[in-house]
């Protein structure tokens, strides 16, 4: 027979095995982002390049600097793209990249994995995060950054 507490710890791992069902993003590629649908959760690959001007929002929830960049499909810059909004920090914390100075360069840009790794815009990324379609074109919302 099993005990209350076993029987507690059983419940809790089938119901976070539930919830955590189709939780796992769609992965697509580039030019297919903006063709899913609101706040659906993605992960697409490319390479983050720098916008004319990057556009500094500040984060309704976590009052931290939104920065948005492009995600290209190709390391040439060329191919389809879309914009991506990922969080700023000064403190190279994972999923983030580092508050950018007023004038910069791409020697400037610092992007932080999920593993805490530095990358740079040479490096083909897996970004993850939902699909926002109140701005036009759509952004994705950047939650998750990985290496292929």
């Amino acid at each position: 027979m099993m005990s209350l507490t076993v029987k507690i710890y059983l419940a809790i791992a089938i119901a976070t095995a539930i919830c955590s069902c189709g939780t796992t993003p769609a992965t697509v590629a580039v030019h297919e982002v903006c063709r899913q649908t609101d706040r659906k959760r993605v992960s697409v690959e490319g390479y983050l390049r720098l916008r004319q001007s990057s556009e500094q929002e500040t984060s309704d929830t976590s009052n931290a600097k939104l920065y948005n960049l492009l995600l290209v499909e190709k390391s040439s810059g060329t191919g389809a793209f879309i914009t991506v909004s990922i969080p700023g920090t000064g403190s190279h914390e994972p999923n983030r990249i580092d508050e950018l100075p007023v004038s910069y360069t791409y020697n400037d840009v610092r992007i932080y994995t999920d593993s805490g790794k530095q990358v740079t815009t040479d490096d083909r990324l897996v970004i993850t995060g939902s699909v926002m379609k109140e701005s036009k074109p759509c952004v994705l919302q950047v939650d998750k950054i990985d290496t292929p």
